[in-house]
């Protein structure tokens, strides 16, 4: 059940179970103006319009070259910080061609400042 109460400029979603007292007191704070909708839909933001446009950038991949781009740094420089990788190999790993290692994934978020996750694992 949701409750959806409305003065100027203001909205507020309560999402869930709503209890009695919480109820009565909406009512006695905005009386007529409180809404209630009951909603049992609800969808995975997979599914969303903006996801399904977007998720070649939610790739560990995409995140790779944000990031590297960000650094100001090519291929061939990333791939010497991290130790002598072909900037090939980063390439194809940006396009997704080649998975991002753990051991990889590690220095990555190292070196970026980020957590190894957004390098291992899509959005």
């Amino acid at each position: 059940m949701q409750a959806v109460m409305k003065t100027p400029r203001t909205e507020v979603t309560i999402k869930g179970e709503i209890s009695s007292t919480l109820l009565k007191a909406l009512k006695k704070e905005f009386g007529r103006k409180l809404r209630i909708e009951k909603s049992e839909e609800s969808i995975s933001w997979r599914d969303t319009q903006f996801f399904k446009e977007n998720k070649e950038f939610l790739q560990p991949g995409s995140k790779l070259k944000y990031y590297r781009k960000k650094a100001g740094l090519s291929l061939t420089e990333l791939g010497d910080k991290l130790g002598g990788i072909p900037r090939q190999n980063l390439s194809a790993m940006e396009l997704g061609k080649r998975p991002i290692s753990k051991d990889l994934a590690k220095q990555l978020a190292k070196l970026f400042k980020k957590p190894v996750e957004i390098f291992l694992y899509a959005e």
